[in-house]
This record gives structure tokens, sequence and C-alpha cells, in this order.
């Protein structure tokens, strides 16, 4: 669940689209929603006919830092982590990272040799490849 999926109303916090709702542990609940607001987060800052051009950059570092900083903190604030619930979180992210690349490269199959699709999956691959986001 992140920004774009909440709708502010009078009668209140109003949420829809459930596509990555699952029943399961909470460090892939945690890593999904971190993964996915960093996603949101890069096709707001993006351009071009894909409209999903990966914006790797310091500026995505720095909503990363906040987004992750805010997060675990808030969280803190109900239930303390471990160090292995940590790991485990880093974990499910790397997974969710990978997981995305995959549902890209299939569904851009036709794609791929046009830009901004070829460029996003490069850089995707790369971010993989180098460990990811830090938190």
């Amino acid at each position: 669940m992140y920004h774009s999926n909440l709708f502010l109303h009078e009668s209140g916090l109003q949420i829809f689209d459930f596509d990555n709702c699952e029943y399961g542990y909470f460090a892939n609940d945690i890593s999904t929603t971190l993964h996915d607001s960093s996603f949101s987060f890069m096709r707001m800052k993006t351009k071009g006919e894909a409209g999903r051009v990966c914006f790797y950059g310091n500026e995505l570092k720095e909503f990363q830092k906040i987004l992750g900083e805010s997060f675990f903190n808030g969280y803190a604030k109900y239930h303390s982590l471990s160090k292995v619930e940590i790991a485990e979180i880093k974990s499910f992210y790397k997974l969710r990272e990978i997981v995305i690349f995959i549902h890209h490269n299939t569904l851009w199959n036709d794609f791929k040799a046009i830009e901004p699709y070829r460029t996003y999956l490069e850089k995707d691959r790369i971010q993989i490849e180098n460990g990811g986001w830090e938190f």
C-alpha cells in the first residue's frame, strides 16, 4: 500500500488497488510497501514515451533515505525489529526487485529494442546486481 492507492475523502480514507495484497510474512509486506513506494516515486519523477524510465540518482537515494527513516522510526513506536528481521526485510526487498524486473522483461518483451524501455531494463539490472537500496 502506498500513496497512489489512497484517497482522502470527506468520509475518510479510501483505499483501493489491491494487486499486491497477499497473506504472508510481515517482512515481505514491509519490503513490498517500501519497494512500491520507491517505484511510485521514480514514475512521478520521470518523463519519456513510456512514462516509466527509471530515475536512478541522488534524488531517488534521498527519497529512499527519508522513506526508510520515516517508516522504520514510525514502525519502532509499535514494534521493535531485530537485526535478523531487518535482514529479512532487505532480502524480501531484493526479491521484490527481481520479481518486478522479470515482470517488466516479460511484459515489455516486444519493446526491449526501443528507448526508453531498453535503458530502464538495463538500469534495473545494474541496480539489482549492485545491491540495490540500502536502508
